[in-house]
């Protein structure tokens, strides 16, 4: 599932609302240009921005719908990104497991902040 539909389960945004998809759609692209995360641009179109960050789709997602937590979660595989000779002694999974987490801040991020505006979720992400 991509990040559009999360928001949608989670009661988040009434997607079948046009204004509502409307204002969540501004509201990602604030979130962005306010962090400094995107650049300006003239014709203050960030649409294909927009669809980009609604695209991802986390490994795996929990959800506790009692305590109101929702988790990212992303795997580690044993050959994920390595990079280093195999004879090499390099601590691959800590370094993916970094990357994984920075990949999927930004979005854990963002809906944090967005569901604490709506009162809604706490949101986190796991490796």
């Amino acid at each position: 599932m991509d990040l559009q539909t999360h928001v949608v389960h989670l009661g988040l945004v009434n997607w079948s609302d046009p204004d509502a998809r409307k204002e969540f759609r501004r509201d990602v692209a604030d979130y962005h240009l306010d962090r400094e995360l995107w650049e300006r641009n003239e014709d203050d179109n960030y649409e294909v921005s927009i669809d980009r960050f609604l695209s991802v789709r986390p490994d795996g997602i929990a959800f506790n719908t009692e305590d109101r937590k929702y988790v990212f979660l992303e795997f580690t595989r044993p050959m994920d990104t390595r990079t280093g000779c195999l004879d090499e002694p390099a601590d691959w999974s800590e370094d993916t497991d970094f990357v994984k987490s920075l990949s999927c801040e930004n979005h854990r991020s963002f809906l944090e902040e967005y569901s604490k505006r709506r009162r809604r979720i706490q949101i986190s992400s796991k490796v």
